[in-house]
């Protein structure tokens, strides 16, 4: 979808990742950062020996590290970037974001691991499921998931799985009976509610979409792309106010959520007021200097300007 987006898609997707040691060229202690975090369950607790894989997928570099017992990770001379990570650990659904890596101490990342409901078996076909859907094989993924659904039709991950790959082809109405069948198997799964709300955005259904992720707000309300997904659904539907109310939201919760200050920058516009449109969209271009979007939004900064 170009607005709606679902970076938790693969929290319920069993991963087996193996990490490579690679070398990687010296750069000058000057352009080198610290980056501190801790990785903690949904109720906070920390989490020790917490596997966490840094990928800077523009060089190809990666860094690895572990949390220790207060949950408390730390790592000295990763190259200023934008990193995925992928964080692991037996009995929680593996967890994939992204973080951008400024020169000097990055403080305050904080990883929450969401916990694999009991009946979660290591089944091989969820695991190759998983790794043809990060390619992008999203019918031979389905494939997969559908195996495991129709041996164990209580499988959690299994059915958030097909659903998910069913709203990539755009099997709309297949993928919204799945995730429905997930939720009341498991409904405090926050990643089941914003399957739901993209699907229904996906239909015009906007109502329903914004119960859905309201839904959500419910369940985490510290969770800045529900926010950002309930901004688009008022901007897409003339209600600015209240799209902008959420958006700002949304950046008060991950200030290095990007998409968020394109889109407060534009709903700014739409407001009429510049000098808020040209801070966020000046911002959003500090975060995503190299993003699809960064020609356009220069060209709409200068013409703001002007």
């Amino acid at each position: 979808m170009k607005y709606l987006s679902t970076m938790a898609c693969i929290f319920s997707i069993v991963l087996l990742a193996t990490i490579a040691n690679i070398s990687y060229a010296a750069i000058s202690t000057s352009q080198q950062a610290v980056v501190e975090g801790v990785v903690v369950d949904r109720d906070g607790n920390p989490l020790a020996k917490v596997q966490i894989l840094f990928i800077d997928r523009d060089r190809g570099t990666k860094f690895t590290m572990r949390s220790g017992r207060d949950g408390k990770f730390m790592k000295v001379g990763i190259p200023p970037s934008r990193y995925v990570i992928t964080v692991e650990l037996e009995g929680y659904f593996p967890l994939e974001s992204e973080f951008r890596v400024q020169i000097g101490r990055n403080r305050g990342l904080k990883l929450i691991l969401e916990k694999k409901p009991e009946k979660v078996e290591e089944d091989p076909d969820i695991q190759a499921g998983a790794q043809l859907f990060q390619a992008g094989q999203y019918e031979e993924a389905i494939t997969k998931f559908q195996a495991v659904v129709e041996r164990d039709f209580d499988n959690v991950t299994a059915l958030y799985s097909l659903a998910l790959s069913l709203l990539r082809v755009g099997r709309i109405d297949d993928a919204i009976a799945y995730f429905e069948k997930a939720k009341t198997l498991q409904p405090d799964m926050l990643e089941i509610y914003l399957g739901l709300g993209e699907c229904y955005f996906s239909q015009e259904k906007n109502d329903l979409a914004l119960s859905t992720f309201n839904q959500a707000v419910e369940l985490d309300p510290g969770n800045a792309e529900v926010h950002y997904n309930i901004g688009i659904i008022y901007y897409k539907t003339d209600q600015t106010d209240k799209a902008i109310q959420h958006f700002i939201t949304s950046k008060s919760l991950d200030p290095e959520f990007a998409p968020t200050y394109y889109q407060l920058g534009l709903a700014f516009l739409k407001r009429g007021d510049t000098n808020q449109a040209i801070e966020n969209l000046e911002q959003y271009l500090v975060l995503e200097p190299d993003s699809p979007q960064a020609p356009q939004v220069r060209a709409i900064i200068d013409q703001l300007k002007k």
